[in-house]
């Protein structure tokens, strides 16, 4: 999993040196975040282009993240990996609660995060497509002259509102992703349980066994 976290170089993203100093890190974002805005470019994959260049940006502009970054090549590493196990704990007793004591209960797990995965995923799409609908509507007001100075701020800031919860949604993504991932680390759910600190036990059951 730690591919995850090393494929995404912000400053190959944004196309600068890694002793590039702030103001060509800047530029680069703002020359970069106006040729591959969702309202401007036709590229089918503008938007998530367009969101990993403001993550990129978010990471350089920020001292301590770009020496994290520097120094081991992951990006909120630590918190990524908090908030995946907070998600496999808040699942394992969900699953727990509807155990009938047969069934392996990571296979109920799987389930959740999966389908937690199609919702946000879902919700992203439609993100995007409240982006589009936003372009168009900024177009209209400038085609026909109806007032841009009074909206083209509301369209800014929705804008603005749309694509930082799209970042919160990758995010989110990753981490249940991750939380998928680690549960390959324990060898049965006692030791699940245990990791996450968890009481009980006595499951008996080997996580390698799940279907």
């Amino acid at each position: 999993m730690e591919g995850l976290f090393v494929k995404f170089n912000p400053y190959k993203i944004l196309g600068v040196e890694i002793g590039a100093c702030h103001d060509e890190i800047k530029a680069a974002y703002k020359a970069l975040a106006q040729k591959h805005h969702p309202d401007r470019s036709k590229d089918d994959g503008a938007n998530e282009k367009f969101q990993d260049i403001q993550k990129a940006y978010e990471v350089l502009k920020d001292p301590e993240r770009r020496a994290e970054y520097d120094a081991t090549g992951n990006i909120d590493k630590s918190n990524d990996k908090t908030s995946a196990l907070n998600i496999l704990g808040g699942y394992f007793q969900k699953a727990m609660m509807s155990w009938d004591g047969y069934s392996n209960p990571v296979a109920e797990i799987n389930r959740m995060c999966a389908k937690e995965l199609l919702v946000a995923r879902a919700n992203k799409a439609e993100l995007f497509e409240s982006l589009k609908n936003l372009g168009k509507l900024e177009k209209r007001f400038k085609f026909n002259g109806e007032g841009i100075n009074i909206f083209q701020n509301i369209i800014d800031h929705a804008r603005s509102s749309i694509n930082s919860q799209s970042i919160e949604i990758d995010k989110h993504i990753v981490r249940v992703e991750l939380a998928m991932d680690l549960l390959g680390d324990y060898k049965s759910v006692d030791d699940l349980a245990n990791n996450l600190q968890i009481g009980g036990g006595g499951f008996g059951v080997s996580i390698n066994t799940c279907v």
